[in-house]
């Protein structure tokens, strides 16, 4: 099975907005697809500066992210 994502009017594959992704901020980011409207950005490291670079791209969608110190990882979480 094939997962495409419209987003921001351009249909991509996973790998596809996982790659966009990863030049939008600058280090490498994973995507997990939580249901079929939502999803979670996530990468290693405290970055914040990343995190609002990957929200600023998808404003004004609202994406709420944190830190998890444990697995030393960010995730942002959408919900369309």
């Amino acid at each position: 099975m094939q997962l495409v994502l419209t987003l921001k009017y351009t249909i991509m594959t996973k790998q596809e907005l996982e790659n966009n992704m990863t030049k939008v901020a600058g280090i490498p980011v994973e995507i997990t697809v939580r249901g079929k409207r939502s999803f979670t950005f996530s990468f290693e490291g405290k970055n914040e500066t990343a995190a609002k670079k990957i929200q600023q791209y998808f404003a004004p969608v609202s994406l709420e992210y944190d830190y998890d110190e444990e697995c030393d990882l960010i995730c942002l979480y959408m919900n369309l």
